[in-house]
């Protein structure tokens, strides 16, 4: 009786797929593996309010307010843990200024997530 083979026991991708994930292997080594760095700034929405300050961070979980954009390599920024696009907001050291319409509740938790990567 032949064994039956399942996907698991399969050690090569099948025919046209490339090999993206090189399974265990001590001779796989990592190329170009960057240092990296994150910080999040917290705040809560205030009503009506568009304009957050490193003085409305929330000092329980950070104290290094807004970072320079032009200092990071990228940030995103997550109001009540949904991304949003960058059209609706801008960021200035020391400033998030929030562009959109529609403004979040009062007490919406607002992140913005800076991600600076060492080259």
């Amino acid at each position: 009786m032949k064994p039956i083979q399942t996907q698991a026991a399969i050690s090569v991708p099948p025919t046209g797929c490339p090999l993206i994930f090189p399974g265990i292997s001590d001779d796989v080594k990592p190329l170009n593996v960057l240092k990296a760095q994150t910080y999040t700034y917290f705040t809560l929405a205030d009503e009506n309010k568009r304009l957050y300050t490193d003085d409305d961070e929330l000092k329980a979980y950070g104290k290094l307010g807004i970072l320079d954009p032009q200092c990071v390599s990228y940030y995103n920024l997550y109001i009540n843990g949904i991304l949003q696009p960058e059209s609706i907001y801008q960021v200035k050291k020391g400033c998030l200024w929030l562009r959109s319409k529609d403004l979040p509740l009062k007490g919406t938790v607002i992140s913005l997530q800076f991600i600076l990567i060492y080259f």
